[in-house]
């Protein structure tokens, strides 16, 4: 996450408050407290989650999962 943080530029390119509310909301989301606000936000957190779950060390695995987490918080 941390590395998608810096390499898309996102503490300049938002405000505070905007990153740790998208961040949180990931969270919640990913921790099921909170439902996704749209479909497309829905299927991309549960392919996170599904590549989260199994080869987690694996680099092509580990690109695509970051690949996703920078499309949720884009869309959040």
């Amino acid at each position: 996450m941390v590395t998608s943080i810096i390499a898309k530029d996102w503490l300049v390119t938002m405000s505070e408050d905007e990153l740790i509310r998208k961040l949180a909301a990931f969270g919640h989301i990913l921790d099921q407290q909170i439902d996704a606000p749209t479909e497309e936000t829905k299927a991309i957190m549960r392919h996170y989650r599904e590549l989260s779950e199994k080869q987690t060390t694996h680099v092509g695995i580990r690109a695509e999962r970051q690949n996703k987490f920078i499309e949720a918080i884009e869309l959040l």
